[in-house]
């Protein structure tokens, strides 16, 4: 234990815990942000996104998509792993997600192009992080058919045809009935990929579909 700590000191020494967004040092490694940038996050509240006209889900999230919170995001187009899990992190630590009940997560999914060059799934990131705090199962229970092109830019309509039937559900096994999942992603904007996504798992007919995301432009 004394080298483990003396270890752990001479890391902390060497590379020394600093503040994502505006690069200063912290105290503790298993901080993100230091007080004054958390203090830049515009918290957010809870509430429900209609799915169809007889359905909607609750939507969680750390904040709006602004900074600190949106450089962490856009970070997966330098394929910043690390930015992603800090996601996870603040969205369990942050908002009401940690009070919710569900059995399963599952992260939305990216096409294997997309996977190939950036390496990771932000959402499974997130993902995961989630999973080790709430000690539930990550599941890969979506498929994305065709590759999509970005959501930003587009029109409320274009984006809901860009992604429309783009999800498949992989495994329909009778365990998902009834049960509560918890569908992660990093951003949510218009909210059409999140439909398009709950929209598949409706399939599962699970008790209840609810919805983590690290920021909410809507």
């Amino acid at each position: 234990m004394f080298i483990k700590r003396c270890l752990k000191k001479l890391f902390h020494y060497i590379y020394p815990p600093y503040c994502r967004y505006c690069r200063s040092f912290l105290e503790s490694d298993s901080e993100i942000l230091c007080n004054v940038c958390l203090g830049l996050i515009q918290p957010i509240v809870t509430c429900p996104i209609k799915i169809t006209d007889s359905y909607d889900v609750t939507v969680f999230a750390i904040g709006l998509y602004k900074d600190p919170l949106k450089q962490l995001v856009v970070a997966k187009h330098h394929r910043n792993r690390l930015a992603a899990q800090d996601l996870g992190h603040l969205l369990w630590i942050l908002s009401d997600l940690k009070y919710a009940e569900f059995d399963y997560i599952v992260p939305l999914p990216l096409h294997w192009s997309r996977y190939a060059f950036r390496w990771y799934n932000q959402a499974e990131e997130i993902a995961q992080v989630i999973s080790r705090y709430s000690g539930k199962p990550v599941v890969h229970l979506l498929a994305r058919n065709k590759k999509t092109v970005f959501q930003s830019g587009l029109s409320r309509e274009e984006r809901m045809l860009n992604v429309k039937n783009v999800f498949t559900v992989k495994n329909k096994d009778t365990k998902y009935v009834d049960a509560s999942i918890l569908l992660i992603d990093d951003v949510l904007t218009t909210g059409a990929t999140i439909k398009a996504a709950v929209k598949a798992l409706k399939i599962l007919q699970a008790k209840k579909i609810i919805v983590g995301v690290g920021c909410r432009v809507i």
